[in-house]
């Protein structure tokens, strides 16, 4: 049973970088090592993501964790857009008109961002929940 939703959110960012992966756009670029260099640092922010998850029992580390992750998939978000843009690949529009499943591709490394960013804030407020308890005993 998901206890916490910030459970959630780091499932959804770690889905959402695995996707970017799995999507074929860090090959799109053609450049060997861009594509390298995308992978690993998608991975790392998904690999990151799911061993925040399994550390909610210690929430001090749980949000360095979170916070790691975050700075890999601001660099990670970074070097994929500008790949796709230097190889003329950052594109969503076609002839026949909107590629949705390319669209939802790009967006992924956004919601990868924004699901750490939720899921800091729900761990920053359970370390202050927990230490506002220990307060009043």
């Amino acid at each position: 049973m998901i206890r916490r939703i910030q459970t959630l959110y780091l499932a959804v960012a770690a889905g959402a970088c695995a996707w970017f992966l799995l999507s074929g756009l860090p090959q799109a670029s053609g450049i060997l090592w861009q594509t390298v260099v995308i992978c690993c640092l998608g991975a790392a922010a998904a690999g990151l993501c799911i061993v925040a998850l399994l550390k909610h029992r210690n929430r001090q580390e749980q949000a360095r964790l979170i916070n790691a992750a975050i700075a890999v998939s601001l660099v990670f978000s970074l070097v994929a857009y500008y790949s796709l843009y230097t190889s003329d690949n950052l594109y969503f529009r076609t002839v026949a008109g909107v590629d949705v499943p390319r669209l939802l591709a790009l967006c992924t490394p956004i919601v990868a961002y924004v699901g750490m960013r939720l899921a800091r804030a729900g761990v920053r407020r359970d370390i202050r929940l927990v230490q506002s308890a220990d307060r009043l005993r």
